[in-house]
């Protein structure tokens, strides 16, 4: 392991002014990488908010300064100090993790929730929980698609049972800030080949890419490929390689950070990637421990770097990919030839959907029919031709449906939520105002800056959130927070030397009454033992 402060990395005090950059102009379109707080209404109710978006304003021109000089190890040390000891982009992160905060939790609640996170912090303290459930996987019944798995339901023919992790508060805001460090970094040299989980690229973007390869190339075989369980199979040694190329400090800690990852489970379904290693002892408790592969799904980190990972290759012109599904111009021995490359990356391909696609023949991808022969694209009951002149606005329609619910309004504000203070009455609202408020609530609509709630009454929705920023920042000010700690990175192939060797990543669960161990008699017997009790 070492120390921080043994880089030779100059940063200078956070709160300095830096003249050379105050002059910069920054268009709209410019990527904000540590995100903004709304700052609507009454100068007096946004006066912090004003001054945490300028604070991180004057952040993000030094990341970006230092971003244009390919300091990428001086960038992660920014991330690193402003995530351990700044109140104003630990708040952000707060709000950008828990956007309905507000009004969903009450003031006592959140006020624990943000002390504690901020120690965490403070602490420097990476180590994430995640509260472990299940979801159907259904791609013919919509209502059962996505429902939340309790014990004793019965699955109906063809479904599965999807993991998802749900971090807690600190959890996602570390998280969410890796989250942003990583796609800062690395996103301006990433190919135009992997299209899921990147900014401003989508369904749309990998449609549009195949469609000008295709174009170019008719004579060419098509293969279309997925990957089997990819979450659960991507090698740590792969991202930590991917990731050494740019920055030291990002390869050791984030692979760290999964691999000391702790599930709390209610139940734990049998699944592929977790196995039953042993016990051990914990507060004077004998404890399951089990081991699993690949990353967790629930974080926001995990699909970027798992598709990260795969650029560890050299780039190939003829591959496009959308997560884990892919489509490849060339022949089948060109095909394999490139999955080999891939050797080593973890995820294994699924034989029952991965094929040779017939021209001829309609091929689902991303949710769209595309009909190479007759060069149509079908999506719902739409189409579009390959080389129609509105064929990149029908694209973007395509991608701002896909993967979407529809959006549900009804929500219901706790007793004692911070934007309680926020609600008004009939006297302050215009005659025609009140009518079209009053019409449109039969529906449960929503309406542009006022929201009415059945028997609770109007809230300033537009407004409160800038507001209730400020009134829980006026809280912190008067809170104790625990003692910084020095950053420290990890050496991640020294900590993780023995659990590389035997292939599997150790997770400490608590609460977990059914698993799935290895294949083996004795373990198996033991599994038997917790499935009885």
């Amino acid at each position: 392991m070492f120390l921080l402060n043994k880089l030779k990395l100059t940063f200078g005090n956070t709160h300095q002014k830096d003249h050379t950059l105050e002059t910069c102009k920054e268009s709209a379109k410019d990527f904000f990488p540590l995100g903004r707080v709304p700052n609507v209404g009454q100068l007096e109710r946004r006066r912090n908010c004003i001054k945490i978006n300028r604070y991180l304003g004057y952040q993000n021109r030094r990341l970006k300064r230092h971003l244009s000089a390919g300091n990428y190890e001086a960038v992660a040390m920014i991330f690193l100090i402003l995530l351990k000891n700044s109140i104003s982009y630990q708040v952000t992160l707060i709000h950008r993790c828990k956007t309905n905060w507000y009004w969903a939790r009450s003031r006592k609640d959140m006020n624990k929730l943000t002390r504690d996170c901020i120690n965490k912090l403070r602490s420097y303290d990476m180590k994430l929980y995640l509260h472990r459930f299940y979801v159907i996987k259904n791609k013919i019944n919509n209502d059962r698609n996505g429902k939340k798995y309790e014990k004793g339901m019965q699955l109906q023919s063809g479904e599965k049972l999807r993991p998802i992790g749900s971090p807690d508060l600190p959890s996602a805001v570390i998280s969410k800030a890796f989250t942003d460090c990583t796609t800062f970094i690395y996103e301006s040299d990433r190919p135009n080949t992997q299209h899921g989980y990147r900014p401003e690229k989508g369904v749309s973007t990998v449609l549009s890419e195949i469609i000008k390869h295709y174009l170019k190339n008719k004579e060419a075989a098509i293969v279309e490929y997925d990957f089997k369980s990819y979450f659960n199979s991507i090698s740590l040694v792969w991202i930590h390689d991917m990731l050494r190329t740019k920055s030291e400090i990002l390869a050791n800690l984030i692979p760290y950070i999964i691999l000391k990852i702790t599930y709390i489970f209610d139940d734990l379904c049998k699944e592929s990637e977790l196995k039953l290693y042993g016990y051990k002892t914990h507060l004077n408790k004998k404890r399951p421990m089990i081991v699993r592969d690949g990353l967790p799904q629930g974080l926001s980190l995990s699909p970027l770097i798992a598709t990260l990972a795969q650029e560890r290759v050299p780039h190939n012109v003829n591959n496009f990919a959308y997560a884990d599904d892919g489509i490849f111009f060339g022949s089948v021995d060109e095909f394999i030839e490139f999955m080999k490359s891939l050797s080593g990356y973890g995820a294994q391909l699924e034989m029952s959907k991965t094929k040779l696609i017939n021209k001829g023949q309609v091929t689902r991808f991303c949710g769209v029919d595309i009909e190479f022969e007759k060069e149509l694209l079908t999506y719902g009951n739409s189409s579009m031709g390959f080389q129609d002149p509105k064929l990149e606005e029908w694209l973007k329609n395509v991608m701002n449906k896909y993967g979407k619910k529809p959006k549900n309004w009804h929500w219901d504000i706790v007793d004692d939520a911070y934007i309680k203070s926020e609600q008004i009455d009939w006297q302050s609202l215009k005659i025609q105002d009140m009518l079209k408020i009053f019409i449109e609530s039969l529906n449960n609509k929503s309406h542009k800056g006022i929201r009415y709630m059945r028997y609770q009454g109007f809230y300033d929705v537009t407004r409160s959130s800038t507001y209730c920023i400020n009134q829980l920042l006026n809280t912190i000010q008067g809170m104790e927070f625990k003692k910084r700690k020095r950053i420290i990175i990890p050496d991640f192939y020294s900590i993780s030397k023995l659990e590389i060797n035997r292939g599997y990543y150790f997770d400490t669960y608590f609460n977990t009454n059914l698993f799935k161990g290895p294949q083996r008699d004795d373990e198996w017997l033991e599994v038997k033992k917790v499935l009885n009790k």
